[in-house]
């Protein structure tokens, strides 16, 4: 199973259904919990004891894979502010907009059941890897890449972080070996004539 985790971004479901159509889309619950406060935040005093427990029941929820207990949840408090008088349209808007965020990703919330299968619920996981694996070798001033040479650092920073040179260089070294039966003439790693670099996959 391939899972693809967003932040909810309308793009990235369309690059997700475009090139990872058979992945499980699963919208990034730090995400979601911010959207929770600040709904939250419409209707109760922000800091208060009340809004934080307001959010934990609706985390609870989404955990219960009930999302529509949360949705319904907020629509009644939609409801209990005016419509009219100072301040109460705004956050009337905000409170709707933070629904409607919530009800057009309720499919990609299943946290509950993601959780039972040892799945993933945040992309934490990823922007770690990321920054160890990406930022910690290209990222830095004055650096500039193109896609196929970071494509080719990139490969040889995921070798070194799995602790895999020894495989790496024995598979390597076989190829060459390989390469020199079949041509019956030596092969080299340096050249005298540059090479085009590999393409990006």
């Amino acid at each position: 199973m391939v899972q693809l985790v967003t932040d909810g971004d309308p793009d990235y479901a369309q690059l997700g259904a475009e090139y990872l159509s058979q992945a499980l889309h699963t919208i990034d619950c730090d995400h979601v919990f911010e959207t929770l406060w600040e709904a939250g935040g419409c209707f109760l005093a922000e800091g208060s004891a009340e809004l934080k427990a307001w959010v934990e029941t609706q985390k609870d929820r989404l955990f219960d894979d009930d999302v529509e207990a949360l949705l319904d949840e907020m629509a009644r408090r939609l409801d209990l502010i005016a419509k009219t008088g100072p301040g109460t349209k705004g956050r009337r808007d905000r409170l709707r907009k933070a629904r409607n965020y919530i009800a057009r990703r309720a499919s990609k919330l299943q946290y509950g059941w993601l959780r039972r299968r040892d799945l993933v619920i945040s992309t934490g996981i990823v922007e770690g890897a990321v920054k160890n694996l990406s930022g910690r070798r290209c990222d830095h001033g004055g650096m500039r890449w193109i896609r196929e040479r970071a494509q080719a650092v990139l490969q040889l920073r995921c070798v070194e972080a799995n602790r895999d040179w020894t495989g790496f260089e024995q598979f390597v070294h076989d190829r060459l070996r390989a390469a020199a039966r079949l041509n019956c003439a030596p092969e080299r790693l340096q050249t005298a004539i540059a090479q085009q670099l590999p393409e990006a996959a």
